[in-house]
């Protein structure tokens, strides 16, 4: 429908992500509500259901004990843990803005601050992974999610939507196949088609934020909270 009036169509952002999140926050919350009655007072409701601000938000809102779950920042981390050939428990992003609307102004390996050489050494790779030009990162100081690109050059992407086909569509085509894929009982391995879904890395991240709320020390991760808690340790 954005497109019939020039405007960009995107599944998490601009009025599409909105017209999502009016179908999918009802659903949530009712999902939510049924959880808070079976839970501990001290419960977590992890989402990742997107738009994920929007629908944190609104839990929250709710009164829920909830924190929003992204795969931008780990699939940024793995990137650049991978170009560095480090463990990727080593890195840590500092985050901020709001979900899908991000921006990285720091990267920490062992604790030390690596951005700047990450953009000397390595921003040609930076710049293909978010799809940003390596001289405005350099301006900014940091590393912005590709998601910003869609407020950033609108035109630009909306005229490779139209040309390319909007994401509906082919998300719809992928996911006929996946259906018909998992028909076969004998399946046990990951089709390669789910990797044109989208989603890589969530299953890591949710088992890593588990681990972190259950655990004593806690570690540093991207999540979605209230702005008053600022950056929160995890």
């Amino acid at each position: 429908i954005p497109h019939r009036y020039g405007i960009l169509g995107q599944e998490t952002t601009g009025p599409g992500g909105f017209a999502k999140a009016l179908r999918t926050v009802p659903v949530v919350l009712e999902i939510a509500e049924r959880y808070a009655a079976r839970r501990a007072k001290d419960g977590w409701f992890i989402d990742f259901t997107n738009p994920v601000g929007i629908v944190t938000q609104a839990l929250l809102d709710a009164g829920h004990r909830a924190l929003g779950l992204c795969n931008v920042a780990i699939g940024l981390l793995r990137a650049i843990a991978k170009g560095l050939a480090v463990d990727a428990d080593r890195i840590v992003l500092d985050s901020v803005g709001l979900n899908h609307a991000t921006w990285f102004r720091e990267v920490r390996l062992d604790g030390r601050p690596i951005l700047a050489d990450l953009l000397r050494d390595h921003g040609d790779r930076i710049a293909d992974e978010t799809g940003w030009p390596l001289e405005t990162i350099r301006a900014m100081g940091a590393i912005p999610s590709y998601y910003q690109s869609f407020y950033d050059h609108p035109d630009r992407i909306l005229a490779e939507q139209r040309a390319a086909g909007t994401r509906a569509a082919e998300v719809m085509e992928i996911e006929r196949g996946l259906l018909e894929l998992y028909r076969d009982p004998a399946l046990v391995t990951k089709p390669a088609l789910l990797d044109e879904r989208g989603g890589a890395w969530y299953s890591t991240a949710a088992l890593e934020l588990v681990e972190a709320l259950g655990s004593e020390t806690g570690r540093d991760l991207v999540v979605n909270v209230r702005n008053e808690i600022g950056r929160a340790h995890v």
